[in-house]
């Protein structure tokens, strides 16, 4: 699946508007592509899914977390990334798509 499709999946065509209340905290550079460090937090109430995708990945859908109400829309993991690319994260949350997105440098890739 390529990005744009797992975009339009995720989205259902609604336009994804930008939010400083979604914070993704990756590193700007990462010297090993298979242990990327991520972090995300969604500060928009009602938030009900996070979703984050890496451009450049043969499959960017990286993960998915759905969360019930009154759960605390957190979580931190390791991605793997297959060369430099910008990382999209994506919330749900009061109906509306949310997103947040940052560029990261690969030194050796992940996913070979």
């Amino acid at each position: 699946m390529s990005y744009d499709a797992a975009l339009r999946a995720i989205t259902g065509g609604r336009m994804p508007e930008e939010s400083g209340e979604l914070v993704l905290d990756v590193p700007d550079s990462a010297e090993n592509g298979a242990i990327v460090p991520v972090t995300l937090e969604s500060r928009l109430e009602r938030t009900t899914a996070l979703h984050l995708l890496v451009v450049r990945n043969p499959r960017p859908l990286a993960a998915s977390f759905d969360f019930l109400d009154g759960a605390v829309p957190s979580v931190s993991l390791r991605i793997k990334m297959n060369e430099s690319s910008e990382v999209v994260a994506l919330a749900e949350a009061g109906g509306r798509i949310c997103w947040s997105r940052k560029p990261v440098k690969v030194a050796v890739g992940g996913c070979g």
